[in-house]
């Protein structure tokens, strides 16, 4: 009987590595067995096991007292003593406890022998490495190696090639990372190990974030999260490394929820080392999220914690964090010598990464206070890596290159450095297939492309022409990569739409909606991260038009492209193919009058107010585009001479009702993300034969079927689509490669998420995950729903909607509403558009002739509503 609880206690040792909770479950029979017969070295192995078993489940409160427990058992046998004292080493640093681990670690050295002592030196490497101390935790796992190979003992020099491949990737040694891992799969083939393998796809997905590999590293990290919870709850770690991820994409909420989650079940868990380096990923989201109160907040915290722990190395990196939270918001306030001195330590610590950011913001910062000597010797220093490192570090060093150049006078050698860097970094967006992915990883391109308008400024406008468009509107040029058509894609859009439609079914029937609201987030989580899988399509650079290039499909009209520099509002003006450039002030007052101005007119459309309040909101209305109107189009009269106009707006411009501004009353507008979108549209459109009408009517929308059939009449031929009939695989079908569609819906912008924003069928919503589906774009689209033309602006300034996605499938024109719509006269508008489009009106043309009628009848909420997008 002594033999069986021996024998139990050592399978449960054996079984950790594996099957955690089968383990526990194992050592707790042993533990009792071994009691009952008084064999204290049985009793100290199951409390070992049990130790080793709450670790791996995430408890480390739990491991610490079975482990020391397991020390006191084993007091005459020191070997047995030694082999949980290694254990509780690691345990206590996992929390933080680093003198403590040391310790234990030290006691348990000379002790132990053969195997045992291989695996002593790689958990000695394993609190090395989370002390920051990486060359001396690499000789660790050199002597660990020798030791397991000497022994033949498989299992652990597969858990020595995986632990030292985590700490090439801290140490930014990507391809040695990749072998060991890839070591480490061969040599777990065969040794029954789930859990490691999970551990192991885990850490692959960290190598290919590394390198920017989206669809690998999304695919990897759903893998190991499907093989963590067939034996326990993923661990916090996998959330920080999301989080890194979507750091490195510019997804800032993500990035804030991953390490917010993470924070809350290291909390949970009392795991403190990793808490700290939590804290530290929520600083750097915050930063992101330009909330910098918030991300020094988080990074003093931070460094405080790793201090504590004796972790200088991580303590260099939360202090950088810190300063540059400071430098983001009083930058007057801090030195550039201080930003140094922290470059300095990171350089020290290994951080080469960071210390290019630090130098780089030193520079600047220097070149702010006059101190060129300091900023050139900064920026020299960031410029070496032009042609190394990732391509964050690459854009920043032609970033640095390029206000050395400037700082000299090379102003074309600058802008050839500013486009270099563009270039690095548009090369990275092309490797990213999802929309979402490209749209937020431009905000990578801001600084550079700052610094870009700024050099261009004071060059002929054709030059600045070219720097605007260099970066505009760049996520919308590539065509969104269809999603792997498999059937897993299918049933998620699927469930997301029937879990969407007992939403709705319960809000109409007060019901509770909180479980149902928690499905449809899982759901819409799913299909993201599912688009997210697709690979990048072949890389085709859209190069910008020339203003020459432009002029031709321009024809009589005038383009006019607005950009912002240094908190001024410019526009940029092309009449009958001569380029000018304005200056047209301050746009802080703009951006207040678009604060105001969308609030008074959803008043109106909504008839929100007594008729006194509402006849106020109409006066302080045409106040507002009056005032608006003088900013952004009346310094243009004399050149724009009353023509059609294409205009392509600033981000901050996204609200503006241009038929409501009094230069714009009758005139034909189009807008347009960018001119270089614009032209592409314009050559399809000459390019592009008639295609069949589709129009269709969703539900609940008082009126639909009506407008759909009055519209009809003029169509004879159309196919309308209404009712059940209306599904999303239906008119999905029906619309692609049409040549004119008219959709009657209810529609909705998700400014949480705008590609769920959606127009609403029969059997549920059909988003922009659903469009980017479409063989074929329809030629001209009119969306005659709520707020369809409206798009979210993201951090990056990118503007992602409903509008955005029909444009970048290949959509010539689309006419969409900017403002709920309940007033009934908008059928009679869409009748009278479309009665013009017959006769061969333009789009926008038409559009203008039709909100003239109903602005000379008094009616600007319905005027201002519609707007023309493309080519017009």
């Amino acid at each position: 009987m002594d033999l069986l609880a021996a024998d139990m206690a050592v399978e449960a040792v054996r079984l950790v590595l594996s099957k955690p909770a089968e383990a526990q479950l194992l050592a707790g029979v042993a533990a009792a067995l071994a009691k009952k017969q008084k064999d204290v070295v049985a009793s100290a192995t199951a409390e070992r096991a049990l130790g080793l078993a709450a670790m791996h489940l995430s408890d480390f409160d739990m491991a610490v007292r079975h482990l020391r427990r397991a020390i006191r058992l084993a007091t005459d046998h020191p070997e047995t003593a030694a082999e949980a004292r290694m254990n509780l080493g690691y345990v206590l640093s996992r929390q933080g406890k680093t003198s403590q681990a040391l310790h234990e670690l030290d006691l348990a050295t000379g002790v132990l022998r053969g195997p045992a002592a291989a695996w002593l030196a790689m958990y000695r490497g394993l609190v090395l490495k989370g002390l920051g101390v990486w060359e001396e935790a690499l000789a660790e796992y050199r002597s660990a190696q020798g030791g397991f190979q000497r022994t033949g003992d498989r299992l652990g020099l597969a858990r020595l090639h995986m632990n030292r491949g985590v700490l090439h990737l801290y140490r930014q040694a990507y391809d040695a990372a990749e072998a060991d891992f890839l070591r480490a799969e061969e040599l777990f083939q065969g040794l029954d190990q789930p859990l490691n393998v999970a551990i192991l796809w885990h850490n692959l997905g960290c190598v290919s974030a590394s390198r920017a590999d989206a669809p690998t590293t999304l695919a990897r990290f759903e893998r190991a999260r499907v093989e963590y919870e067939k034996h326990r709850r993923p661990p916090a770690t996998l959330a920080m490394d999301r989080c890194e991820f979507a750091l490195s994409m510019g997804l800032a909420e993500e990035a804030t929820a991953a390490a917010r989650e993470a924070i809350e079940e290291l909390h949970r868990v009392r795991q403190q080392a990793d808490l700290a380096e939590a804290q530290l990923l929520l600083a750097k989201a915050r930063l992101l999220d330009d909330d910098p109160a918030q991300a020094r907040e988080a990074a003093v915290a931070a460094a405080e914690a790793f201090r504590a722990q004796r972790r200088p190395r991580w303590a260099a990196l939360a202090r950088y964090i810190e300063v540059h939270a400071r430098t983001v918001a009083t930058p007057d306030e801090v030195a550039p010598r201080e930003v140094t001195r922290a470059a300095a330590a990171l350089e020290r610590a290994g951080w080469a990464y960071w210390a290019v950011d630090a130098r780089l913001t030193a520079g600047r910062l220097a070149l702010g206070r006059g101190d060129t000597a300091l900023a050139r010797r900064e920026l020299a220093a960031v410029a070496a890596w032009r042609r190394r490192g990732t391509a964050q570090q690459r854009a920043q060093a032609w970033h640095a290159e390029a206000l050395l150049r400037v700082g000299t006078g090379d102003r074309r050698g600058a802008s050839r450095a500013v486009g270099r860097g563009i270039a690095v970094l548009r090369e990275h967006h092309a490797s990213l297939g999802a929309t979402d992915l490209r749209a937020s990883a431009s905000a990578n391109l801001t600084g550079l492309a700052q610094l870009g308008l700024t050099i261009a400024m004071a060059g002929r406008p054709a030059r600045l022409l070219a720097a605007v468009e260099r970066v505009r509107a760049a996520h919308l040029l590539q065509r969104p990569v269809r999603p792997p058509g498999d059937d897993l894609l299918a049933r998620d859009l699927t469930e997301l739409r029937r879990v969407g439609r007992q939403v709705q079914s319960a809000i109409v029937a007060g019901r509770p909606t909180g479980e149902l609201r928690r499905r449809l987030i899982e759901m819409e989580g799913a299909v993201r991260d599912r688009f997210r899988l697709a690979p990048a399509g072949p890389d085709r650079p859209v190069p910008a038009p020339s203003a020459g290039e432009l002029a031709g499909p321009l024809g009589d009209r005038a383009l006019v492209e607005y950009f912002q520099a240094d908190g001024d509002l410019h526009a940029l003006t092309l009449c009958r193919g001569r380029l000018r450039h304005h200056a047209l002030g301050p746009v802080a007052p703009v951006v207040r009058d678009l604060t105001v101005l969308p609030f008074l007119l959803r008043r109106l459309a909504l008839r929100a107010g007594s008729p006194m309040s509402l006849e106020s909101a109409v006066v302080g209305a045409e106040h507002v585009c009056r005032r608006l109107d003088q900013v952004l189009l009346k310094p243009l009269a004399r050149t724009l001479e009353g023509r059609a106009l294409v205009i392509v707006p600033t981000p901050d411009l996204q609200a503006v009702t241009w038929s409501l501004l009094p230069s714009c009353h009758g005139v034909p507008v189009s807008v347009a993300p960018s001119a270089t979108l614009w032209h592409r549209a314009a050559v399809r459109a000459a390019e592009r034969p008639a295609g069949q009408v589709v129009l269709v009517a969703g539900p609940g929308l008082a009126g639909a079927r009506s407008e759909v059939g009055r519209i009809g009449s003029i169509y004879p031929d159309a196919v309308e689509l209404s009712g059940d009939d209306a599904s999303v695989e239906a008119v999905l079908k029906e619309i692609s490669g049409a040549g004119l569609v008219h959709l009657a819906t209810h529609g909705s912008l998700r400014l949480d998420n705008p590609l769920f924003s959606y127009l609403r069928l029969g059997d549920g919503p059909l988003t922009v995950y659903d469009l980017e589906r479409l063989p074929a774009a329809p030629n001209r689209v009119i969306l005659s729903a709520c707020e369809s033309g409206r798009g979210a602006v993201l951090p990056s300034g990118a503007v992602l909607g409903l509008v955005g996605a029909f444009l970048a499938l290949g959509t010539v024109t689309l006419i969409g509403n900017m403002l709920p719509v309940l007033d009934p006269e908008a059928p009679a508008l869409m009748v009278d558009l479309h009665r013009r489009l017959r006769a061969g009106a333009a789009p926008a043309e038409a559009l203008a002739a039709a909100q003239r009628q109903a602005c000379d009848n008094g009616d600007i909420a319905l005027a201002g509503s519609l707007v023309c997008f493309g080519e017009g």
